[in-house]
């Protein structure tokens, strides 16, 4: 019996990435513009710019996501009285398709918003670049890390992330089809980005996590993210994170395989002594006690 192979066809290719960024911009922040032979992706975490596509200005609100065309002329100016969080990815791509995206202006739902917390997750291993820093020209590759790591085809990673979010848009036949989410689609994106952020912690759950951390890869501010996890979990973050620990240490124990000793350090407790009071606070027995009784 013969298998004939289909051969596979890229409507859209990376071929090249220029920058990743992940800016703060004070409320008096402004940019006099520029332009360049490659695609620049803008999207508005928080606050409000102003900005321009060669003689067309346009404010860009939270949430929302445009692209700037190759050798379109584009400026920034953040917009009223709150400071802006925004990312900028650019890149070189040479499919026709792209085209339909210029200029236009998106509000992206939670999927898409995942993609670009991708791409900064994945930047961020591949490269030593510091993505805050407005001035590097550019990006500094880190060593590669071989199969069996968590920075394993980090580069390649943010490359089919970034094919998926410019494949996902074009599906939605252009930005007049794309408007602002109504609350119940809001809600269930709530829902969905609190779901893969607790995802990730329990990835990383030896970490010793931090708020910052979570605002990082939620890209959420430190009141939104706190109110997201009120409403869903009616834990602060950094609860949620120690409840979730001390589920991995019940598994742990369950499974008989590890002392107590190992068990706090396998999930990042600085001390045992830690790890049995944390432990207690959500469990009201130590994790000796827990274990005898399982026993």
């Amino acid at each position: 019996m013969y298998y004939y192979p289909t051969r596979t066809e890229a409507s859209v290719t990376i071929e090249k990435i220029y920058t990743v960024h992940y800016y703060g911009y004070r409320k008096t922040f402004s940019f006099s513009g520029e332009k360049h032979d490659f695609w620049e992706l803008m999207y508005i975490d928080k606050g409000e710019v102003l900005t321009r596509a060669d003689d067309r200005k346009f404010v860009l609100r939270q949430n929302q996501l445009t692209l700037f065309a190759p050798n379109e002329f584009h400026d920034l100016h953040v917009h009223g009285a709150k400071a802006a969080n925004v990312v900028v990815v650019s890149f070189e791509c040479h499919n026709e398709a792209l085209k339909a995206l210029s200029g236009g202006t998106f509000y992206i739902n939670e999927y898409e918003r995942s993609l670009l917390v991708g791409i900064i997750r994945e930047a961020k291993k591949a490269y030593s670049t510091d993505l805050a820093n407005a001035r590097y020209r550019k990006l500094q590759k880190r060593k590669v890390s071989p199969p069996g790591t968590e920075e394993y085809a980090s580069e390649q990673m943010l490359n089919c992330y970034l094919q998926i979010l410019l494949i996902d848009l074009l599906r939605g036949g252009g930005c007049d089809n794309r408007i602002s989410s109504s609350m119940t689609i809001r809600e269930n994106e709530q829902k969905a980005r609190i779901v893969l952020l607790t995802e990730w912690i329990d990835e990383h759950i030896d970490n010793i996590f931090t708020i910052d951390d979570l605002c990082g890869e939620s890209m959420l501010s430190k009141s939104a993210l706190e109110r997201m996890f009120r409403d869903y979990t009616g834990m602060s973050p950094i609860q949620y994170c120690r409840y979730r620990k001390i589920e991995a240490a019940k598994r742990f124990m369950d499974e008989g395989k590890l002392n107590i000793s190992q068990i706090s350090e396998r999930l990042g407790f600085s001390s045992v002594h830690y790890f049995s009071r944390t432990f207690r606070q959500f469990e009201e027995i130590s994790p000796s006690e827990y274990k005898r009784d399982k026993q």
